[in-house]
Formats: C-alpha cells, structure tokens, sequence
C-alpha cells in the first residue's frame, strides 16, 4: 500500500517549470494536455500522475461543473433543412448540457428541429434529440421530453438543424463545462 502522505518533489516535475506563468484562472485544458496526454501509465512516472492529479483537482478538472464556465450559446437556422454548428469543444474539454429554448419567427405548420453530433473522427452523425412543433417560444424541459443532462467533448460536433418553412429558428442552449 502506498504512502498516503506521500508528495512528489516539485522541482522534479517539468509541469510546474513549463506552466509558472499560468494562473488556475488562465490554465486551459491543452496547457495541462500537452504533458499529461504522453505520459505513460508506469511506476517510473508515478510522480508526474500524482502531480497531474494535484493540477487538474486545482483547477476544478474533477468532473464537476468548473465555475465561470456557463454559457449560453444562440444558433440561428434561417433556411430549411440546412443545419448550423452549435458547439465544437476544445481539446480536452467536457461539456453537460443542461436546458434549452427554441423561439421560431414566420413559422407555417410542424418545423422539425433535429440535434445532431458528428464524430469527428470518422464524420458520422447521430441525432440525439428531436422535435416536431408548431410552437413559436418552446422551453425544451417545459414543453417536451427533454431530459439532460447531456454530455460532449472536443470530438463531437453539435449542430441544429430546422425543417419546414420559416423565417428564423432561433436555438438558445445552456452549457456548462465539466472539465
């Protein structure tokens, strides 16, 4: 069993030397990324690990929602069947989606609004939520079967795509960062 009180020797761990100027404000998730993802998994490296650990816990890298981070992203659909980007996460970051509104103006009939993520790593897509409504002003947990949370990272692409005639569909969704 290892030494519960067991600290690796600061000065040792390049990580500190390479990121002394960044604040646990200013730290971005490629900063950290940049050492943590070509370190091996040994015992050799069992210092750089705790070390890396000690970092991302500081900067709220825990899974938790990290604080300043919310956000609400508009996107706007003005022609049909035409989808638009939403969010494309940085590397190595983590979003939860949590709520989200549709407003639609000159809308006629049914508009279809589709979700969609793309792998980016292969290009597929999958829809993840859809919606048929002829309602102008829908709160997705309100007025449907919304159920977040939702979750995507830098290699999913999240676009909005509205279908029937209109003149504007206008998607306003909560996120927050998680790592």
């Amino acid at each position: 069993m290892s030494n519960p009180s067991y600290a690796p020797n600061p000065k040792k761990e390049p990580v500190y030397t390479n990121l002394q100027n960044k604040t646990l404000a200013t730290v971005e998730a490629k900063d950290i990324q940049q050492f943590t993802d070509p370190t091996f998994i040994q015992a050799t490296n069992q210092d750089a690990l705790i070390t890396y650990n000690t970092i991302n816990k500081a900067a709220m890298r825990d899974g938790l929602p990290i604080p300043n981070t919310s956000e609400i992203i508009v996107a706007t659909c003005t022609d049909s069947g035409v989808a638009v980007q939403v969010k494309l996460p940085n590397q190595g970051e983590v979003w939860q989606i949590l709520n989200a509104h549709i407003s639609t103006s000159g809308g006629s009939g049914a508009i279809s609004h589709e979700f969609y993520f793309t792998d980016q790593s292969n290009s597929r897509s999958f829809m993840w939520y859809f919606l048929s409504s002829s309602g102008s002003n829908l709160t997705l947990q309100q007025d449907t079967d919304w159920t977040p949370p939702f979750y995507m990272d830098e290699n999913l692409e999240f676009t909005y795509e509205a279908t029937g005639t209109f003149t504007t569909c206008t998607l306003s969704i909560m996120m927050m960062r998680i790592r």
